[in-house]
């Protein structure tokens, strides 16, 4: 989230290119979706404040060595209410990849 002005500015100066049909940078980063590898506490609260816990998911980057051995513990040190944390847990993975079976809701 905080990288998002910076593009602009970049666009702004035509060092970068970008389609600004859809808008600037800083609005089409809003239509992604985040995953929780490798964040701190604090990164995980900046993030859902910004976007919403509905774009924010689960992640542990295993297999890869450079991963989060304990992602709860990182989700848990997030400063957001029960109902987002439970958001990054499952359901926005649920509105994501509906398809998918993830257990009971």
């Amino acid at each position: 989230p905080y990288q998002a002005a910076r593009l602009d500015g970049e666009v702004a100066t035509g060092r970068v290119t970008s389609s600004l049909e859809n808008g600037p940078p800083s609005a089409q980063v809003g239509r992604f979706y985040f995953d929780t590898t490798l964040m701190s506490g604090a990164a995980l609260s900046l993030l859902v404040t910004s976007y919403g816990a509905g774009h924010v998911v689960m992640g542990s980057d295993y297999p890869f060595f450079a991963r989060v051995i304990e992602p709860c513990a990182e989700l848990a040190a997030a400063s957001f209410n029960d109902e987002a944390k439970t958001a990054v847990l499952s359901e926005s993975a649920r509105q994501l990849f509906p398809r998918l079976k993830l257990g009971s809701a």
